[in-house]
């Protein structure tokens, strides 16, 4: 499965329903799923979370990386199980 990082303005319960997920922060995801960046979109777009006037990025990432002050320690701990830190 691939991980994507997702930047939404108002997706909370599709996203939620993702395989698995990180909310670091206020208006960003992380997503553990099997789908591709367009079909996470077109996923979205079929339940009715997004319209033409919400934007979205959906970008691939690699799992390495590093974060600080995050929202909890519930996703600091996601992190810490899923990232390879550098």
């Amino acid at each position: 499965m691939a991980w994507y990082t997702v930047s939404y303005d108002r997706l909370f319960d599709a996203l939620r329903s993702a395989v698995e997920f990180c909310k670091p922060l206020q208006s960003i995801w992380i997503i553990d799923t099997p789908l591709l960046p367009s079909q996470v979109i077109a996923v979205l777009l079929d339940v009715g979370v997004l319209d033409d006037n919400d934007g979205i990025i959906v970008l691939e990432i690699t799992g390495v990386g590093n974060y600080r002050r995050v929202i909890n320690q519930t996703v600091a701990d996601w992190l810490d199980g899923h990232l390879t830190k550098q």
